[in-house]
């Protein structure tokens, strides 16, 4: 269509050079407004192709070979085109919205590439074991809920068997089968280490808040916890908040988890080395939740997911990093001790074996045992039993 109508203009400036030419005019100024109109012609038509060829290799690059079947990386590619061709980034600014309304909570239970046993064991107790079975949960509480996986680094001492792009594809292939089984990842483009699990953690609430910009809450978990989903639906629910004077209503700007503090390893050659610490001015870290699950509002999401890349300060841990962030963020630290029991109980939200492990010890043998005990599986009974908090180790600074 430009190019017909450039070539119809094209003739019309020539016809109407040509005859001002025939009725004495000057020949060089003819000749020169020829000219000019054909080099803004190419011009156009330079800039159009340009456009047209970035057009195609950004749809090349798009579908090609995220999953090894070419039919289904079809259906799911086109989606992240949309993403892409909307000026997508690595931080998923430009996903497509996945939420279809408002959203209570999306979890996103972080897990790493060769974790297909712990996926497993989860699957089996109390994570959906498959894509309707995801679908019916989210239909009953309201809650989207999923597995959260990056890429897998290149594996230096596998080179001389597997390059780096087959070790990709082989990845890709096996989360791929996986998904096919059990359901979609929530996948995050970053390579996964354990050092990089501050830059996951800071991903997922960008990434997730951009899918998911209805949801009242964002909730961070590890693979290795045993969750109460239908006791966390009725604890983000309710709305209310511990105080000295009761239950209150829960501040837009919560950061609910099972807090505590701890000190700073100054020491290089310990695990929990903060290299840090200088600019902490203290023995002691700020106040924080433990990390194998915590819960961050719309609020607090939203701005962290506006902040411009660069502008964070990770500390070597991510339960620390984020509690700084929430300080920065004015956040009102909700503690709720639910969310750090070494046991099932009628008043119990999450398991874990903190402080021996950062998670359950033995996590694969862990859930299978506790899926035996009769007060996990009836993860139900009545709210009365269960909903009031214990007290906190302290009550918010600045609660509703």
């Amino acid at each position: 269509m430009l190019r017909g109508l450039l070539a119809t203009r094209t003739a019309a400036a020539l016809r109407r050079e040509m005859g001002a030419h025939g009725r004495g005019s000057r020949p060089w100024r003819n000749i020169l407004a020829v000219a000019i109109c054909l080099a803004s012609i190419a011009l156009h038509l330079r800039i159009s192709a340009v456009r047209s060829r970035l057009h195609s290799d950004n749809a090349s690059d798009c579908f090609s070979a995220t999953r090894v079947d070419a039919v289904k990386s079809t259906k799911k590619q086109s989606k992240d085109c949309q993403g892409q061709h909307s000026g997508g980034s690595a931080d998923g600014a430009g996903e497509p919205s996945r939420d279809k309304g408002e959203v209570l909570a999306f979890i996103g239970v972080q897990t790493g590439p060769d974790s297909d046993e712990r996926r497993s064991a989860l699957r089996s107790t109390w994570f959906p074991a498959s894509e309707d079975a995801l679908r019916d949960f989210r239909g009953r509480s309201n809650m989207e809920m999923r597995f959260v996986i990056g890429r897998k680094k290149c594996d230096e001492k596998k080179l001389h068997k597997l390059s780096c792009e087959e070790q990709r594809l082989s990845f890709e292939k096996k989360i791929s089968a996986e998904e096919d089984l059990y359901g979609s990842f929530f996948r995050l483009d970053m390579e996964e280490s354990y050092l990089s699990l501050n830059h996951k953690t800071y991903l997922f609430f960008r990434t997730a808040i951009r899918q998911y910009p209805n949801a009242k809450y964002f909730v961070k978990a590890d693979d290795d916890i045993w969750l109460f989903p239908e006791r966390l639906r009725v604890t983000l629910s309710d709305g209310l908040a511990p105080t000295e004077k009761g239950l209150a209503p829960r501040s837009e700007r919560s950061y609910i988890g099972c807090f505590k503090k701890g000190p700073i390893f100054k020491d290089n050659k310990l695990k929990w080395y903060e290299p840090f610490w200088p600019l902490l001015s203290t023995n002691e870290y700020h106040l924080h939740t433990w990390g194998p699950i915590y819960s961050l509002s719309n609020a607090l999401v939203a701005d962290l997911g506006q902040l411009p890349d660069g502008s964070m300060r990770f500390l070597t841990n991510e339960d620390t990093t984020v509690g700084l962030w929430m300080i920065g963020l004015n956040a009102t630290q909700e503690d709720d001790r639910r969310f750090c029991h070494a046991a099932c109980s009628t008043n119990t939200i999450v398991v874990y074996d903190l402080p021996r492990c950062s998670g359950l010890c033995k996590p694969i043998q862990r859930l299978q045992e506790l899926n035996g005990v009769p007060e996990c599986i009836d993860g139900s009974g009545t709210i009365d039993e269960w909903r009031q908090r214990n007290k906190p180790l302290f009550w918010p600074a600045h609660a509703d």
